[in-house]
């Protein structure tokens, strides 16, 4: 009796020591994540974990609701000291709730209950838009003259100031700086500039970040002198080509491509599918970047011509796509391109329309009175 009560003991301090050994075998891994987060302001992602230098896990942002929809995707590899971090962009994402996390199905048991940013335990923020009650009043393109104006007003901030921070092709120019807004949320200031170009003004307040304003300065004129070197010069040339695209009426473009590898690239914004053949082979199919990335496919061609379909991944997506192309003489948006995928060729204006039945119907009345008249 008494070995049969020592034995159930220590095989309950068994169970203990393996249930504490499981689990603090398990990794923890965790992420500061903001709750809130502006349209256009990167999301700026820091973390920490117990796991081991140079492991690499991904890392995907998701929007949440009204339904569960990826967005994008990076890869991260841990630092000395179990550190992380990574950020995103936020430029093309919509008002909503999203959430992040570290690995996916398949790495659900690396780690403990302790971690917060995982497939089990996501870490959920909103995107918010600041910038809708933003409004710039002077000229968005400007002719150079020495000076950047920036106006505008924004109603949400009153008299409560505004800080602007002014970048250009060298870097910070202007800033970050707090100016006066009056109690409408007015403000004015100019800025020194140097050259024309393209100014990005980050506008901010004490709640953080509204938004980025591209304007545009024209560069003044002068007069430049060519002189003939008897020598032929060559560079890459990226064209591109745009077009309308949605799941029921894809985009199709034709491409003249050079020996070598031809580099496509899409815009961003739209989470874009990209299938590409030379008419001869099977059609293939990339989507691995979500709304946030473009898709760049690098595709060896001898040369002559290749063509592109491209729609969004979402049914419920549509819009404006530009596809790029390098190691090309050129691109173009080319509706009857469906042909070599498979899908119905397109109807063109040029194609007559029948006669319809009431206009035979009234002409034929009309010539059996003419006729009886007669």
């Amino acid at each position: 009796m008494i070995d049969r009560i020592i034995m159930k003991k220590i095989a309950c301090i068994l169970i203990l020591v393996l249930a504490l050994i499981g689990t603090g075998s398990a990794y923890i891994i965790k992420c500061d994540c903001p709750d809130m987060v502006a349209i256009g302001e990167p999301l700026d992602i820091k973390g920490t974990s117990t796991l081991n230098a140079g492991l690499s896990y991904d890392v995907s942002i998701y929007r949440n609701k009204p339904s569960i929809m990826f967005i994008g995707r990076k890869t991260i590899t841990i630092q000395d000291g179990g550190y992380w971090s990574v950020y995103f962009i936020t430029d093309s994402l919509k008002p909503g709730q999203y959430k992040l996390e570290v690995g996916g199905k398949e790495n659900a048991g690396d780690f403990g209950s302790g971690s917060d940013c995982t497939y089990d335990k996501p870490k959920i923020f909103t995107v918010v838009d600041r910038s809708a009650g933003l409004e710039i009043t002077s000229p968005m393109i400007q002719d150079f003259n020495g000076i950047l104006s920036i106006s505008g007003h924004d109603e949400e901030i009153g008299d409560s100031g505004i800080e602007l921070t002014v970048r250009g092709s060298s870097g910070v120019i202007y800033g970050p700086t707090y100016i006066r807004t009056d109690s409408d949320g007015e403000f004015a200031q100019s800025v020194s500039i140097s050259e024309g170009g393209i100014y990005t003004v980050t506008f901010s307040d004490l709640k953080g970040f509204i938004a980025n304003v591209d304007f545009k300065v024209n560069s003044p004129f002068v007069p430049t002198t060519i002189i003939p070197t008897g020598r032929e010069t060559t560079q890459a040339t990226k064209m591109y080509a745009s077009a309308q695209a949605s799941r029921d009426n894809p985009a199709f473009f034709a491409v003249d491509s050079k020996p070598g590898t031809l580099v496509v690239t899409t815009s961003y914004g739209i989470d874009w599918v990209v299938e590409y053949t030379d008419g001869s082979t099977q059609p293939v199919k990339v989507n691995e970047q979500g709304t946030l990335s473009a898709e760049i496919l690098k595709i060896p061609v001898s040369g002559g011509m290749m063509y592109l379909k491209v729609y969004p991944a979402m049914y419920s997506d549509s819009g404006m796509v530009s596809v790029y192309a390098e190691n090309a003489d050129s691109i173009s948006a080319s509706p009857s391109a469906a042909t070599y995928f498979g899908d119905a060729p397109p109807v063109t204006s040029t194609q007559e329309s029948p006669v319809s039945v009431p206009v035979i119907f009234l002409a034929f009345v009309i010539i059996c009175l003419f006729v009886r008249k007669e």
